[in-house]
């Protein structure tokens, strides 16, 4: 879900707020955080315990581990998975517990735990070698998955693993074993997958697509030719030919530009000719200066804009000015590249400039696009501030000053800020402004307040249980406001005990 529909939702305007006295507010208050707690206990079929425990856990506060200590222990494995990754992640060394990990017994939640646990750098190198010596505990699917992470790590030692899943009965286990033992040097690889390749069915186009994601993901680049070959097959599924040719190009495989700009040659209509675009300008520091010369020959501005932005990436010259040029066409899948080209690549000035365009890309395009445009605004000021705090400041309070600004853009600023590690010192740039509009916006500023310090006034403190009582906020907002209100109210302990009684 795009989080502008997400920030859409947690402001959403609550019920009306009654008077009462500052005694009854109190309770009530409290009563509100010790309902969203345990809310958030609930496995819906909607998923609104992933949002509200995701919540809790970007906190990372370490009064929250008996609560997640309890999640943990619980039946369900939505909950054991939150449960664990919030012990981790509110913990000093940020690691999952192995000991937790080895006590599930169903290879699925494990293997599910794992992958999270690795996207989340929750587990080391030595924890990963240390599950694969494992003589029970572990079963050979994530063992596996896990070899995949080392070898992506060139931390890999355990090649009978591999060895014993190549004979394994399931053809996803096996198509990976062979994909493995290819980028490992081992030369039975390339024949396994090479019956893969003759198979045929459904299974075999889900399998080579999974084989695609995890050898981009893990910079497998033995597999270029392999790749290219799937890319040429006229068989192959055409999701699957285009990863395929993306894997392909990425590792240099002989042939793969040619192909490209064949395909880029023989595309119909703008849309087909932009996912091939993309897909070059994803892998420009790859490719060679030439590869992009159809595109910046096109008629359609941006087909020609992307091969411009391809140009200057490649030579080094006028970056930021020819993303900015790209962003500022208002195609949502360009600005999503200039976004990861932003945070991953961009040198430190030309970040700053392109995170500062997509912020401020809000108030420009079409309202169709508007929740699109607020989810890219809300990541790039999180990656500004992390990046830089004092540029973020420059950029950010003008905006949030100005009474001309967008509420909506306002609120998306200050959502990003939330967003910010809690380590952090994100509520310093909000401290200059005196005002911030709406009640909406006031409700989002006093939560990056409380969330980042526990210096609130009375009125504040006030302010925030009103927010935990639904008074223009709901979902995740809530539920962390509910936390840090019981936290500057001394109210922990109480609340851990009837949540986890319960």
């Amino acid at each position: 879900m795009p989080l502008g529909l997400v920030l859409s939702m947690a402001i959403a305007t609550g019920g009306p707020v009654v008077a009462e006295d500052e005694t009854a507010a109190v309770d009530a208050s409290t009563e509100s955080a010790l309902f969203l707690l345990e809310r958030s206990t609930r496995v819906s079929r909607a998923g609104e315990h992933h949002v509200l425990q995701r919540s809790l856990r970007q906190l990372r506060d370490p009064a929250l581990q008996p609560f997640f200590s309890y999640l943990a222990d619980a039946d369900h494995a939505d909950l054991q998975i939150h449960g664990i990754l919030g012990l981790a992640e509110s913990s000093e060394k940020r690691q999952v517990d192995l000991v937790r990990i080895a006590a599930i017994k169903s290879p699925a939640i494990q293997a599910d735990l794992i992958s999270h646990a690795m996207d989340n750098e929750l587990l080391s190198i030595e924890q990963a070698l240390q599950m694969l010596h494992w003589e029970e505990g572990l079963d050979l699917a994530v063992k596996v998955l896990i070899a995949a992470h080392l070898i992506g790590e060139g931390a890999f030692d355990q090649q009978q693993i591999i060895a014993e899943a190549a004979t394994s009965e399931s053809l996803p286990r096996r198509s990976l074993a062979a994909l493995l033992m290819l980028q490992t040097g081992d030369p039975g690889g390339e024949a396994m997958l090479a019956e893969l390749d003759a198979s045929e069915g459904e299974a075999r186009e889900q399998v080579r697509g999974m084989l695609l994601r995890t050898a981009s993901k893990f910079d497998f680049d033995r597999c270029g030719a392999w790749a290219f070959s799937v890319a040429q097959d006229p068989s192959s599924d055409a999701k699957v030919a285009l990863a395929s040719l993306h894997v392909a190009l990425k590792f240099g495989a002989d042939g793969a530009v040619e192909l490209w700009q064949k395909k880029f040659r023989n595309a119909g209509g703008v849309g087909a000719q932009a996912r091939l675009g993309l897909m070059a300008l994803q892998l420009s520091d790859r490719l060679p200066a030439t590869a992009g010369g159809p595109l910046r020959t096109s008629k359609e501005p941006l087909i020609k804009q992307i091969g411009k932005t391809m140009a200057a990436i490649q030579s080094g010259v006028a970056i930021a000015d020819e993303v900015i040029a790209l962003i500022r066409l208002g195609h949502p899948r360009t600005a999503e590249w200039a976004l990861r080209y932003a945070n991953e690549k961009a040198g430190h000035a030309d970040a700053v400039r392109i995170l500062a365009t997509l912020i401020a890309g809000v108030e420009i395009g079409d309202a169709r696009n508007l929740d699109v445009r607020l989810d890219h605004a809300m990541a790039a000021t999180q990656m500004l501030f992390e990046k830089d705090p004092d540029a973020a400041s420059t950029v950010l309070q003008p905006i949030l000053e100005s009474p001309d600004t967008n509420q909506v853009l306002k609120q998306g600023v200050l959502f990003g800020l939330i967003r910010c590690d809690v380590d952090s010192d994100a509520h310093l740039v909000i401290a200059p402004i005196e005002t911030f509009g709406r009640p909406r916006t006031r409700g989002l500023a006093l939560l990056l307040l409380a969330k980042h310090s526990d210096q609130l006034t009375a009125k504040q403190l006030d302010r925030l249980g009103l927010l935990v009582r639904g008074g223009g906020m709901r979902g995740p907002l809530r539920v962390q406001a509910a936390w840090r209100y019981l936290r500057m109210t001394d109210q922990t302990d109480m609340a851990l005990a009837r949540v986890m009684a319960r």
